[in-house]
């Protein structure tokens, strides 16, 4: 019993449990399908509390943005800018968002469209190279190790070079267990302990 509610205790420590891998569309879709990308869609001003449609329970905010709105079309997201020469449904130079998700993520795969060479997009402090993606025309870009964003850090995309629209984030929510089965679960391996002891 002992060794059980240790090997229950370890696990529970450890913290993580996962959803499955879900992917979250910054685009429009195209179609009659409401993505997450609809409810972003010309978004002037910061906004908390956006639902991502592709995951029950999960929320983004806009904390901030460079140029005058976030732009989600057919086949790629991005920031509208009266820049002369901006291309609206993608991040030119210089344009960024930063996010923030209400719970600890998991990013496992970025999808990327208008990635050509010599194009550099930095998502949440990763600098990734159009020579990183799978260079087709999908431009996945998976990372080797998921990239944990906590719940409520606010995380930049930005393109650091060219012009790069995001379509898809695959991602994966980290729930954390309750502190109430944290305290059940200690106070348990306690008095386990406590009844060895006694033997």
């Amino acid at each position: 019993m002992l060794r059980f509610l240790f090997a229950s205790l370890i696990t529970v420590g450890l913290g993580t449990t996962f959803t499955d891998a879900a992917v979250v569309t910054f685009d429009n879709g195209g179609g009659d399908t409401i993505t997450t990308g609809d409810s972003l869609d010309e978004i002037s001003m910061p906004t908390n509390g956006i639902a991502v449609v592709e995951v029950p329970g999960l929320t983004i905010d806009v904390v901030s943005f460079t140029g005058d709105n976030l732009n989600a079309t057919g086949s790629s997201f991005g920031i509208n800018s009266t820049v002369p020469g901006d291309d609206g449904d993608a991040f030119d130079v210089g344009e960024d968002v930063t996010f923030r998700f209400n719970q600890a993520v998991d990013i496992e795969e970025l999808d990327f469209t208008l990635f050509e060479g010599g194009d550099v997009f930095n998502f949440a402090g990763t600098s990734i190279a159009f020579a990183d993606t799978s260079m087709t025309s999908a431009d996945r870009f998976t990372f080797p190790t998921p990239l944990r964003i906590a719940a409520n850090t606010p995380f930049t995309l930005q393109a650091t070079t060219g012009v790069v629209g995001l379509q898809q984030i695959e991602l994966s929510v980290v729930a954390v267990p309750e502190p109430t089965s944290m305290a059940l679960l200690v106070g348990g391996l306690g008095i386990a302990g406590w009844r060895r002891r006694r033997r």
